[in-house]
């Protein structure tokens, strides 16, 4: 893997600040019997970057401001570093924005860390600023995006009565999933944290496929607005 250009976060990868005017192999990632080292997706944010082995490993290095590194921290890195909290799953693709970035693993899962939402965290009741977008917030570790595959626990109330009859007995029936992750993408974006997701639909029920994408972030938006309700009153009372 080559890089080159400003370099002012080691957003470069050479162990340095100093900036490339030619592309220059990243050495960390070349080390002599190193089985991650074959890489085989790349993306770059704003002022970090971060990529995938052939193996499945995701590292990622420069600017970390938000946490955007997944390393657990808010510092910069100038070489590579191995996201340990993705170690036992397999990455198939990457992105990058400005201060996030997002995962994709081989079983259809989104990961996501940096500045982001849509992720299962909910600030509780006396966390709540109401001052401030409590949507959003910084998570310097992996957290999971819950996808709504309108999977089998919500597609069983819609089998027909034959069906019904054809699986009494079996209350663990595995229906398949309708909704699947085709690819992911971010946009560098200065205020917002943007990912732009490529899924694919079946047929099946309307019921079902009218059920929101990311159902976790409409969960944490309507939490925040019963919040901002319950700031009104408490104001009004005081």
């Amino acid at each position: 893997m080559y890089t080159w250009g400003n370099n002012h976060n080691g957003q470069l990868g050479t162990s340095d600040q100093r900036r490339r005017l030619v592309p220059t192999v990243v050495t960390a990632l070349r080390k002599a019997g190193n089985k991650h080292a074959r890489i085989v997706d790349i993306s770059c944010g704003g002022h970090h970057a971060a990529c995938i082995s052939s193996t499945g490993r995701v590292y990622a290095w420069g600017c970390n401001n938000h946490g955007q590194l997944g390393v657990g921290d808010r510092d910069d890195r100038a070489t590579p570093i191995f996201i340990h909290k993705l170690r036992k799953t397999r990455i198939m693709q990457i992105g990058c924005g400005w201060r996030h970035t997002i995962v994709l693993t081989d079983e259809q899962q989104m990961f996501a860390f940096g500045m982001f939402n849509a992720v299962k965290h909910q600030y509780p009741r006396n966390m709540h600023d109401p001052d401030a977008d409590n949507t959003q917030f910084e998570t310097h570790i992996p957290l999971e995006v819950p996808f709504n595959r309108v999977n089998s626990s919500s597609s069983s109330s819609s089998l027909s009565s034959s069906s019904s009859k054809h699986n009494k007995g079996n209350a663990n029936t595995i229906m398949p999933s309708l909704r699947s992750i085709q690819g992911i993408s971010c946009t560098s974006s200065r205020t917002l944290s943007i990912t732009t997701m490529l899924w694919q639909q079946k047929p099946g029920p309307v019921s079902l496929l009218r059920q929101p994408l990311l159902y976790r972030s409409m969960t944490v938006q309507t939490k925040e607005a019963d919040n901002l309700l319950l700031d009104h009153k408490e104001h009004e009372t005081g």
